[in-house]
């Protein structure tokens, strides 16, 4: 497992104390900036601004996984030696990088965990995300606003239960610099820490534990005064053995019972991960492919490769043409305005469409980020073209949707980098570009915009070992953000496609027709010839509604996603035709839903008489859903699979109602259809008939 790194940051200009267990005061100001950068709070970083390494005490080919502080004080206090070690950050702000710790080590492997969002207490002591110091052994524990001392002893979480002192005389600054420490006020401490803990401030207190407290002043930069209260806690023989135990009880029963909790950097761990229900569920997404490929709007998304690398004659006279000798591909970024880009309007177009996910090209394989990647400093979105971060409008309006969960493409590599070139020329046995450029770029959207799908591309015939795949997947579903609900797909590196990862895609537009073993994804797209935005594109060229609704039909039937692509224009808009198929298979899942989402592949896909009839199922209500890609012109349809019971069997067809049917020997039964015109159909392009009480 690649190391762990967790930071704490402190004031400007000021010095941080960490007392722990058998640890003398240490005091630095080296700066330790290991790639990628340490986020602390990404609204507070300075992301952007390039980092200095000075120094690092882990080889220069180990990626660290930047987890998001605050850490855990326990697991450092009772892992021995801590390997704490103090540093500065380029504006002179201290932060304390923690590295390769943890309470239990299991083949290696440090157990250190970061908080999500809210405070954890698997082993208690977590430090809250206000926390600014340590309370170890001895510490100075103070909350955000300068006004509480918190006394963090391993059973408390959360600001509901954590105990707290109170300053006896609060500074006014935010984060007092602790420059000089004094002792004072012995008693009022005593009072304090007896508030804490309602146990006397005496040795051999009857919980457990034993208190000592005493008062320490710190001087602020106004000149102010301010009191704290640090508590020392100790443990009795007996009391403290089985409080230990009880603080170690959640990690040593999977270790007893032979079950490793967390996933470690390997295909077989990896691909035990159990893939969070929801994406089941939801069946069907938006791929949405836009970058500066939407700018000539030529051909494919592989412009500049088919120009450039292959020198495809169509390519080479579309530039000869239109713009002159001298022009390069990267003067097309200028004209990647998205002027008319509304995130909200996308959002809502895309909603109406039923999906349950959208799936955005944050990086294409021609390197252009759509946010302002640190490590594609002059190749992004907010430095060139719009000046936007098109992938936090995107995110924000996605969550306000509230209906659609995000979802984020991202190329592994890029087909003119340097440094890719470097490696390839190198026969992959270096790893310049994917430590200093792939891997950065995948920690920084998962932490920035925590994405609930992942959507990994473009190998580059390099194996997943180069790219250290199954590290960042065991950070990504360990420690990240996202690791309850995030899902991720097949392509990590060659090798690993249709056979490792999460869901599996195995190639562009796959649609294997029966049931898979595996959960599957069919990604395609409404334009037949090219997944951004042709201008030169024809109307035979795009699938009709009733292509895309058989397509989603079968999908599901085989027990796979559907993830259907649209391409926006350079200057933000979605083409009417794309927002036309958008909304009309919103119209046909607005009737047929209840036969797509949450339903699991039924004991038979389609049906061994009818043609085009596809079958899809709902355990728990015992309903079965026979899909008619093709209205019957007898007025009944046959269905050999069901088997269905008179007097228990329902049949409906939705959006109308019940129908009459009758049983079948020696097996199904046959339905007979209503007698409608086309404009008192229900729906149009396909009928789903609800089985209830059938099997």
């Amino acid at each position: 497992m690649v190391g762990r790194l967790a930071t704490l940051k402190a004031p400007a200009g000021s010095e941080v104390l960490l007392l722990s267990q058998n640890k003398k005061l240490e005091r630095t100001q080296s700066i330790i900036t290991p790639p990628p950068p340490i986020i602390n709070s990404l609204e507070q970083s300075q992301y952007n601004k390039p980092s200095r390494r000075v120094a690092s005490s882990r080889p220069p080919s180990r990626l660290p996984v930047p987890p998001v502080a605050p850490v855990r004080v326990l697991e450092h206090l009772l892992a021995g030696d801590s390997g704490l070690q103090l540093g500065a950050d380029e504006e002179g702000a201290p932060h304390l990088p923690v590295q390769g710790v943890g309470l239990l080590r299991r083949g290696g492997e440090a157990l250190l965990q970061h908080h999500r969002d809210e405070p954890v207490d698997a082993l208690g002591g977590a430090l809250l995300p206000e926390v600014e110091g340590f309370l170890g052994g001895e510490g100075l524990a103070q909350d955000h606003h300068g006004v509480h001392v918190r006394v963090l002893h391993g059973l408390h979480r959360g600001d509901d239960r954590s105990r707290r002192t109170r300053h006896i005389t609060p500074p006014t600054q935010l984060h007092p610099p602790r420059k000089t420490f004094t002792m004072n006020d012995q008693q009022r401490c005593a009072e304090i820490q007896q508030t804490a803990f309602k146990t006397p401030s005496t040795p051999g207190c009857g919980r457990g534990f034993n208190t000592r407290s005493r008062c320490l002043s710190s001087t602020s930069y106004d000149g102010e005064a301010g009191t704290f209260c640090t508590v020392r806690i100790g443990m009795g023989a007996f009391p403290a053995v089985l409080a230990l135990l009880l603080l170690l009880l959640p990690l040593l029963l999977p270790l007893l019972s032979g079950v490793d909790s967390r996933y470690q950097p390997n295909w077989e761990s990896i691909d035990s991960r159990p893939l969070p229900d929801w994406y089941d569920q939801a069946k069907f997404g938006i791929f949405i492919h836009w970058g500066v490929f939407s700018v000539p709007s030529f051909g494919s998304e592989w412009f500049w490769y088919y120009w450039q690398k292959q020198k495809q004659p169509a390519y080479v006279d579309f530039m000869q043409k239109n713009y002159p000798p001298d022009f390069k591909y990267q003067d097309f970024a200028s004209s990647f305005t998205a002027e008319f880009f509304n995130a909200k309007e996308w959002t809502d177009i895309l909603a109406s469409s039923g999906a349950k996910y959208i799936v955005l090209t944050t990086k294409h394989h021609e390197g252009f980020t759509l946010w302002g990647s640190k490590v594609s400093w002059n190749w992004n979105a907010v430095d060139l073209g719009p000046k936007r971060d098109l992938v936090d409008e995107i995110a924000s309006a996605v969550r306000a949707q509230g209906d659609m969960r995000l979802g984020l493409y991202h190329s592994l590599f890029e087909w003119f980098n340097p440094l890719f070139e470097l490696d390839a020329a190198n026969l992959f046995t270096t790893n310049f570009f994917p430590t200093s450029k792939s891997l950065p770029e995948l920690y920084e959207l998962v932490v920035k915009y925590k994405p609930e799908v992942l959507w990994s591309d473009g190998d580059g015939d390099a194996p997943a070992q180069y790219w250290n795949s199954t590290g960042f997947l065991a950070w990504l579903y360990n420690d990240s953000p996202v690791r309850d609900t995030v899902v991720t797909n097949d392509r990590w590196g060659q090798g690993s496609i249709c056979t490792h990862g999460g869901y599996y895609t195995c190639s562009d537009r796959y649609q294997p027709g029966h049931l898979l073993k595996h959960k599957w994804e069919n990604c395609m797209t409404i334009d037949t010839k090219s997944w951004g935005y042709r201008r030169n594109a024809a109307l035979k060229d795009y699938l009709s509604t009733e292509q895309l609704v058989a397509t989603l039909v079968e999908t599901v039937s085989c027990g796979g996603n559907l993830l259907m692509n649209i391409g926006p224009t350079h200057d933000g808009r979605i083409a009417p035709i794309f927002e036309e198929r958008l909304r009309q298979m919103g119209q046909w899942l607005k009737v047929n839903g209840e036969g797509i989402y949450n339903t699991t592949a039924w004991r038979a896909q389609n049906d061994s008489v009818t043609p085009h009839l596809w079958y899809t199922y709902r355990p728990q209500e015992k309903t079965v859903f026979a899909v008619l890609l093709q209205w019957p012109d007898k007025g009944s349809v046959v269905l050999t699979e069901p088997v269905a019971v008179a007097g228990v069997t329902k049949v409906e067809l939705l959006g109308f109602g019940v129908l009459q049917w009758q049983p079948m020997k020696p097996s199904g039964l046959l339905v007979a259809l209503p007698s409608l015109s086309v404009s008192q159909m229900p729906c149009q392009w396909a009928w789903t008939l609800k089985l209830t009480g059938a099997t």
